[in-house]
């Protein structure tokens, strides 16, 4: 995809709809639109792109869950969450990655970076009073 905030919308569609058709529950397919999203836009707010202006953007659909991965060109960062104040505007992202996934992590390549996430399939309901948001 190309690395602009613009291309996100048409990728959350395609995601939405191949993990649609592989039968995916509707709220791991809302899940994993939350957590693409997240590890896109980090991409190309804090990264460098990929050669011709890309990211690289996979999922697979495993028995066990959705794995998401977004390689871009790195950036000055390491990704990792950071506490956000309650008045802060951003910096939740990996905060909502991890709550969402049953892992996360980062891999390294000569000249890429790769966030990744791990959807599980089935999830247990969790009660409004069981959530857990950082501030």
């Amino acid at each position: 995809m190309r690395a602009e905030a613009q291309s996100v919308g048409a990728l959350r569609h395609e995601i939405a709809r191949d993990l649609h058709t592989a039968g995916v529950p509707p709220q791991v397919v809302d899940d994993a639109l939350l957590v693409v999203s997240e590890l896109a836009g980090n991409s190309i707010r804090h990264a460098r792109a990929l050669p011709a202006g890309q990211l690289a953007v996979a999922w697979e659909d495993r028995e066990g869950g959705i794995t998401i991965r977004v390689t871009d060109g790195g950036g000055p960062h390491h990704p990792a969450v950071r506490p956000a104040r309650a008045e802060d505007t951003n910096g939740r992202g990996l905060s909502i990655v991890a709550a969402l996934t049953d892992f996360w992590g980062v891999s390294h390549g000569p000249d890429t970076v790769t966030v990744w996430a791990h959807l599980p399939k089935h999830r247990a309901a969790v009660a409004p009073e069981q959530i857990v948001v950082l501030v």
